[in-house]
């Protein structure tokens, strides 16, 4: 087995090999006790790229190879006709390999980027039955974004996407879980010990009680039980857990602080700014310059200098059309948003680049089209954009898409998402708790802003939502966003609101019934951003989208959310009046919106997403 995190290495070490080597190879490798396949080979990949060995000999493990290479495959050992580069950064796993003596967990266990949370299955007493069970979820859990763990005093042959670790404090502070599910009695009882002054992990126990998949322990004062949250059966399955595990994750924290961590808390703190300081700052800076493109430029990045703060890193902004700040050449990272290359961003760059310090351009969706002459239509970068990427040596893009058309041009990118900012995001969660108060006002469309690129099936939503107005003499719609964008239909409709504020009141959209999402498609792939599908999904609004839209959501939209016919007027129609009509649909699918919205957007994982590109950004630049 080998995680897309190892693979992508591979492919890029394999780039940087002289014609002579024809392959890149990485071995299978020992887990360390508490860790899994895929967080060792996430810490494997922070090792430097040159540390690759060439060799000859036939490779236990996986072995990516150039075009028209001749290998073959004897007893697991792949021997390739040619010199093979050996990448001790890559990782590959076996999951039969023999798992040798029971150990305390290592500190690797855990992840080197805290997006999944860490799950401890433990138990004191031997029991083959019930561990295998444990094996089992725990293979499942890692499938599913969860990193499950195997703390046991015995543990049988089977399949392991982990390596089992021994049970105790020791591991337990090591691994630092998020969540430990306690399969005996023994193992309740001494949880709380192990956990020490880790205040967030919370407790779930097991019973032997097939009626039972899960139930929920009150954290009420008087009615708590320490840090038990819930209780789950034998029967549970692991999607449901997967969702409990990230209920609990979400907070609040089950111990109160303690003396130690008050006193600290109670010390003065000076803060001040530190534009002029050197890479050898204790706090790392960033500073984003912005151009005079698009309206929705600087709320996109309202988000990421918000989450930025909030994991300690000192941010700044300055605009391009202004004298930059003498502290831009010495930033930890310069992030260029909606930049026209020009003679002080081109000497910005370089002077960087002397210095190996990243700066790194943001590939908006107004930038990416239908890719020329193409047998199969793809997106692709336009010309100045990309010239200005390649300056700079690294990018960012807004969707999948984009990264995909950078990674063609083989350049080095990263997906970063649309953030909402903390406050935004709090209110729309408020506003969602008391959106009966206002009652549903219907429809709502955010139709973009002027210079933006428009999608091609905008007008067959528009005569969607014309005949659902003329079918409905109740039905209201709320347009958001440059009124010569609305079609001329809908403007004209005394039950149509225009609303042009970059970021319309969150009781206005926790409101709505229905969100209708429609981004800009190029050869089948979502260009937009999604910050408009974001905010009404934390907000608890479901959002019917076109086909291509859905994998945006993770598959958390189901087929009635989904427009079949998104070309056709009727197509629109049919499905949101079938929407307006299933109050049980729309209830569950805003759920469902909302989870998602909190869960892989929500401040943890934008607080991951901004270390990570503050350090993939940094590695880029020293490599």
């Amino acid at each position: 087995m080998i995680d897309e995190v190892a693979r992508e290495r591979l492919a890029r070490q394999l780039q940087l090999q002289p014609p002579e080597v024809i392959g890149v190879a990485g071995e299978v490798g020992e887990l360390p006790p508490g860790s899994s396949y895929r967080v060792l080979a996430e810490w494997r990949s922070l090792e430097p790229r040159a540390a690759v060995a060439p060799s000859t000999a036939a490779v236990r493990g996986a072995v990516l190879l150039r075009p028209g290479s001749r290998f073959e495959v004897i007893d697991g050992l792949v021997a390739a006709d040619g010199r093979v580069a050996v990448d001790p950064g890559a990782h590959v796993h076996d999951p039969w390999t023999p798992l040798g003596a029971l150990l305390d967990a290592s500190p690797e266990g855990r992840p080197p980027f805290p997006r999944r949370p860490v799950v401890v299955f433990a138990a004191t007493e031997t029991d083959p039955v019930k561990a295998d069970w444990a094996r089992r979820m725990v293979n499942r859990l890692v499938r599913r974004e969860v990193e499950g763990r195997l703390a046991v005093p015995w543990i049988g042959d089977g399949l392991h996407l982990t390596r089992p670790c021994l049970v105790g404090a020791a591991s337990v502070e090591a691994l630092a879980p998020d969540v430990i599910v306690a399969l005996d009695a023994g193992a309740a009882a001494q949880a709380a010990q192990w956990c020490a002054s880790n205040r967030a992990t919370v407790v779930i126990e097991m019973i032997d009680d097939v009626e039972i998949t899960q139930r929920l322990v009150s954290w009420q004062i008087a009615r708590a039980r320490g840090r038990v949250r819930a209780q789950i059966g034998p029967r549970i399955g692991a999607p449901k857990l997967a969702r409990l595990v990230a209920r609990l994750s979400s907070g609040p924290q089950p111990a109160p602080p303690t003396d130690a961590a008050a006193d600290e808390a109670a010390s003065p703190r000076v803060v001040r700014e530190n534009w002029a300081g050197t890479r050898a700052a204790s706090r790392p800076t960033c500073l984003i310059v912005t151009g005079e493109r698009a309206a929705s430029t600087t709320i996109r990045w309202a988000g990421f200098v918000d989450h930025l703060e909030a994991a300690g890193i000192g941010v700044a902004t300055a605009s391009a059309e202004r004298e930059l700040p003498a502290g831009a050449r010495d930033a930890s990272l310069v992030v260029l948003a909606g930049v026209d290359r020009s003679p002080a961003i081109t000497k910005l760059i370089t002077t960087r680049k002397a210095s190996r310090l990243a700066t790194v351009l943001d590939v908006e969706g107004a930038s990416l089209a239908a890719a020329a002459d193409a047998a199969h239509e793809t997106v692709a970068v336009s010309p100045e954009v990309l010239r200005l990427a390649r300056e700079c040596g690294c990018a960012i893009a807004a969707t999948e898409s984009g990264r995909a058309a950078l990674t063609r041009m083989q350049l080095p990118s990263l997906t970063v998402p649309a953030m909402l900012t903390r406050a935004r995001t709090a209110a729309l969660r408020s506003s969602a708790a008391d959106a009966h108060v206002h009652g549903d006002r219907g429809i709502g469309w955010c139709v973009g802003w002027a210079g933006e690129p428009v999608a091609a099936y905008v007008d067959a939503v528009g005569d969607g939502i014309a005949k659902l107005l003329a079918d409905r003499p109740d039905l209201r719609v709320d347009i958001i966003g440059d009124p010569d964008r609305a079609p001329a239909g809908l403007r004209r409709n005394r039950r149509v609101s225009i609303v042009s504020e970059l970021e319309p009141e969150p009781d206005l959209i926790a409101a709505w019934a229905l969100h209708v999402w429609t981004p800009r498609l190029v050869g089948g792939d979502v260009v937009d951003d999604i910050r408009p599908l974001l905010e009404a999904s934390s907000a608890g609004v479901p959002s019917v989208l076109p086909p291509e839209g859905r994998p945006s959501l993770d598959g958390i939209a189901g087929n009635k959310l989904v427009v079949s016919r998104a070309d056709e007027p009727e197509g629109w129609a049919a499905a949101l009046s079938r929407l307006l009509d299933d109050e049980g649909a729309r209830s569950g699918a805003g759920a469902e919106a909302r989870r998602w919205a909190s869960a892989v957007h929500g401040s943890s994982a934008c607080r991951m997403t901004v270390n990570r590109v503050l350090g993939w950004a940094q590695y880029e630049a020293q490599s």
